[in-house]
C-alpha cells in the first residue's frame, strides 16, 4: 500500500478516535466570593500561589478551598474555552490528572458534575471565611461528597501534598501569563485589594446604600499594574 495512502487513513482513524471520546465535563464559576467579584485571573493565580506550598493550604483552608475548587474548575474550562489558545495539550491533560488527584483526596465521586464541585467548594469556602462552619457543612453535604461534610472540613484544614495538582496549576500559571514574575506578590495585592472592596461594599449595604456594581475593579486594576510593572515585553 502506498505510504501516502496509509498515513491518510492513519490520520483518519486517530480523528475518529477523538470525536467518540466524550465531551470533559465543565462548569462555570461563581460571580462573587466573599468580598468581591472572581474572575478567571483571580482563580488561577490563588490555585498557584496557594497549592505550591503544603503550609500555605494549611494556614488559609479558605485559600486551598478555592484552590480545589479552581482546579475542578480548569481541568474543564482549558479544554474547551477560547480565551486560553496558548495552553498546550500536556498542561490540559494534567489538568485533568490533577482534577482526579483532588476528587480522590476529597472523597469525591468521579463521576460528580463539575459544576455541583465547584458550586460546593466555593460555597463552602465563603462559610468559612464568615466563620460559619454549620453553613459549610452544609455546603458539603451530598451523596457525591463521600467523606461527609465533618471529613470533610477536616481534610481541607488539613490538606496533604498535592503534586498533581500543584504541576499541573503552575503548567497552567506559566502558559497561561508568561511574562508575568512576582506571582505571589501580585496575588497579596489582589487579595488586599479584594479586601478592601469587600470593607466597602459591607459598608454600603449596612448602610442601606447600593452597593458597588464593579467589584472587580481593585483586582483588575492591580492586575493592569502588576504587569506593567513586572511583566516583559
Amino acid at each position: 500500500m502506498n505510504y501516502r495512502v496509509l498515513s491518510v487513513l492513519v490520520g483518519l482513524t486517530l480523528a475518529a478516535c477523538a470525536l467518540q471520546q466524550p465531551p470533559v465535563d465543565s462548569a462555570v464559576l461563581p460571580h462573587y466570593i466573599s468580598g468581591g467579584m472572581l474572575t478567571e485571573d483571580f482563580a488561577l493565580q490563588l490555585a498557584s500561589y496557594t497549592l505550591m506550598d503544603p503550609v500555605r493550604c494549611k494556614n488559609s483552608p479558605v485559600d486551598a478551598t478555592r484552590s480545589l475548587a479552581a482546579v475542578d474548575y480548569f481541568a474543564g474550562a482549558l479544554q474547551w474555552n477560547v480565551r486560553w489558545p496558548q495552553i498546550s495539550t500536556l498542561t490540559k491533560v494534567l489538568m485533568l490528572q490533577a482534577r482526579t488527584e483532588v476528587r480522590q483526596t476529597l472523597g469525591i465521586r468521579p463521576e460528580t458534575r463539575s459544576q455541583e464541585v465547584v458550586d460546593r467548594l466555593f460555597a463552602a469556602a465563603d462559610a468559612l471565611d464568615r466563620h460559619d462552619t454549620a453553613a459549610a457543612r452544609g455546603a458539603l453535604t451530598s451523596p457525591n461528597f463521600t467523606l461527609g461534610p465533618e471529613a470533610t472540613l477536616s481534610r481541607l484544614s488539613d490538606l496533604p501534598y498535592l503534586s498533581k495538582a500543584n504541576w499541573a496549576v503552575q503548567q497552567a500559571d506559566q502558559e497561561a501569563f508568561p511574562g508575568l514574575i512576582f506571582r505571589g506578590a501580585f496575588l497579596n495585592g489582589a487579595r488586599a485589594g479584594l479586601s478592601e472592596a469587600g470593607f466597602y461594599l459591607r459598608g454600603n449595604a449596612e448602610s442601606g446604600r447600593r452597593p458597588i456594581p464593579s467589584r472587580s475593579g481593585i483586582i483588575h486594576a492591580a492586575w493592569r499594574d502588576f504587569q506593567v510593572r513586572w511583566t516583559f515585553t
